[in-house]
């Protein structure tokens, strides 16, 4: 599934693709890591969950 998506990307020209989890969501960013992306960032206190802020990574996949 991800693969068709990176290569479709590709084709019409995105080189990178950028994904924003919650940094208490270590399941995704470990599938993220899995699937080829990287951490390049955090961003502290951003985004909202049930009331409470959270902290995201900003994580990428470049071609």
């Amino acid at each position: 599934m991800f693969g068709k998506l990176f290569e479709e990307s590709e084709n019409v020209g995105f080189w990178t693709l950028q994904s924003s989890i919650f940094a208490i969501n270590t399941s995704s960013i470990q599938l993220h890591k899995k699937m080829g992306f990287r951490e390049v960032g955090m961003r502290e206190k951003i985004a909202q969950l049930h009331g409470k802020w959270h902290d995201t990574i900003l994580m990428e996949k470049r071609s």
